[in-house]
């Protein structure tokens, strides 16, 4: 049985391939019931960013975010046109050279583009990767992007890094599990207009154990319900796997890498995780993160040593 498309980033940049090729990807993200995009890389640097978002208009693609280290006057009328439903900064916890840079002078740098986006009623999202960096600054950010109007912040883990382009020391699993717990703890009180959410991190379904939910479906979605198309035009399953990949949109259809990629369907079937994972009765509603699993070295089906459920 084929599974549905149903989430995928598309990451861009000015050098990417010509509008053509995302036409037919966008057509068939559609077609496999596609609903939600988030545009990563610098995508309002492609110079056919404006009949991109038609495109998506056109296939009935709802709900689009667009993740940018820049935010001008210029495209604000064509995030208002095409009804992007957020646009994203991330925040940097060291830059390229691998000096560290403090979490609220990167947050003061986005100050300008907030408030622009703010004053168009545009709403705002910040995404940060969560490492030994910043862990104890993390009150602090969640005061500031109260403070600023930020509607989402979106706490990636390490593994994101890789992709990032910068390096930084993991938490302990121990640490995670306490973000998790934090996390909720915050997300549940009352009286906040800010959600806080946690992308990369198929375990946190651990904090709300419950039968029901034992054999659903559910953590890591690379190659289940969602995968990624990299600034080459490259089908990889999820942005920390960058290198692996799977066919590009120039030469292939996105529709047929999806159906028949021997790689998403090992990923499809969890009776096929090893180590850990493949015992844990949890292998289903989370099934741990193939990236952590593959980068330390256990390979994509190998068990995903982040994990606090021993």
């Amino acid at each position: 049985m084929i599974n549905y498309l149903l989430s995928m980033i598309m990451c861009l940049n000015e050098n990417s391939p010509k509008i053509g090729f995302y036409e037919s990807a966008i057509r068939d993200f559609s077609s496999l019931m596609g609903y939600d995009i988030q545009l990563d890389g610098s995508p309002l640097s492609y110079k056919d960013i404006g009949r991109f978002l038609e495109i998506c208009k056109e296939n009935d693609i709802k709900d689009i975010g667009i993740r940018t280290d820049k935010l001008e006057h210029k495209d604000i009328e064509l995030i208002k046109k095409y009804n992007v439903r957020s646009v994203m900064f991330h925040m940097q916890s060291r830059s390229r050279n691998g000096s560290k840079i403090k979490s609220i002078n990167s947050l003061n740098n986005f100050k300008n583009e907030i408030q622009l986006a703010r004053n168009e009623s545009i709403p705002v999202e910040i995404s940060m990767v969560i490492a030994r960096d910043n862990l104890e600054e993390l009150d602090k950010i969640i005061e500031w992007c109260e403070s600023n109007g930020v509607s989402l912040l979106v706490i990636e883990r390490n593994v994101i890094s890789r992709y990032r382009n910068y390096k930084l020391d993991n938490i302990s699993s121990n640490d995670y599990k306490s973000l998790m717990f934090k996390i909720k703890d915050y997300n549940h009180s009352n009286g906040h207009k800010l959600g806080v959410a946690v992308s990369h991190c198929p375990n946190k379904i651990l904090l709300h154990k419950n039968e029901m939910h034992d054999n659903n479906l559910g953590g890591c979605s690379a190659g289940i319900i969602s995968c990624t198309i990299d600034v080459d035009g490259e089908v990889i399953p999820c942005l920390p796997l960058f290198d692996i990949r799977l066919g590009n949109i120039q030469n292939d259809s996105i529709a047929n890498i999806w159906r028949n990629s021997p790689v998403f369907a090992l990923l499809r079937d969890r009776n096929n995780l090893q180590g850990q994972c493949g015992r844990c009765k949890y292998k289903y509603c989370c099934g741990g993160c193939r990236a952590e699993s593959y980068i330390m070295g256990a390979g994509l089906i190998g068990e995903d040593i982040t994990c606090w459920e021993k």
